[in-house]
């Protein structure tokens, strides 16, 4: 409910609701929204999220999302970084935003 909620009910077919950074996190959406929100990981199963680094598909994916799903902005500071760059900090929901918490990974 709130993943809808979230999106305000705006739902267009085929367009990518909601960016998660990577598959783990994505896999969470895909359990807790309806069918009919889509979603998709920016990382792929088996690319590492330790060094990544956004290129322009990543970038086009993320300009269309409605919500962005991050761990932290430690791990993942080229999200913060473009979340910030493009005026869309509201839109990014980190799972743990607290970065002074030693536990940066979600499922420890």
């Amino acid at each position: 409910m709130l993943i809808v909620a979230l999106l305000g009910g705006n739902l267009a077919f085929g367009q990518t609701q909601i960016v998660s950074s990577f598959t783990i996190l994505d896999y969470w959406v895909g359990k807790l929204s309806p069918h009919e929100i889509s979603h998709k990981s920016l990382i792929n199963s088996g690319e590492e999220l330790h060094g990544f680094q956004l290129a322009p598909a990543d970038l086009k994916t993320l300009n269309q999302a409605k919500a962005i799903v991050g761990l932290n902005p430690v791990i993942e500071p080229w999200l913060l970084d473009w979340a910030r760059a493009n005026h869309r900090e509201s839109d990014v929901i980190w799972l743990n935003p607290d970065s002074s918490n030693l536990r940066l990974h979600a499922w420890l």
